[in-house]
């Protein structure tokens, strides 16, 4: 599962957030995506754990990226 964040920061911070939870994930430059334009970088981490991931990262204050909240508004707000 790959989850994109606002910036690099917020994707370090639910890298690091994440791990002390013990989900393993890493961080990822998007390239290839043609919808989105600058420097953006993704969360990821295996689908299996998407639910909680997600909590922990927005309880943790991780900003997703303007189009991952069409997606997972309801979850992060």
């Amino acid at each position: 599962m790959k989850i994109k964040c606002k910036n690099m920061t917020h994707a370090m911070k639910a890298n690091r957030i994440l791990y002390d939870n013990g989900i393993h994930s890493k961080v990822e430059k998007i390239n290839d995506d043609p919808d989105i334009h600058g420097c953006v970088y993704s969360i990821v981490f295996d689908d299996r754990h998407l639910n909680r991931a997600l909590e922990i990262m927005c309880s943790g204050g991780v900003i997703l990226h303007k189009k991952e909240k069409i997606n997972y508004g309801d979850v992060c707000k």
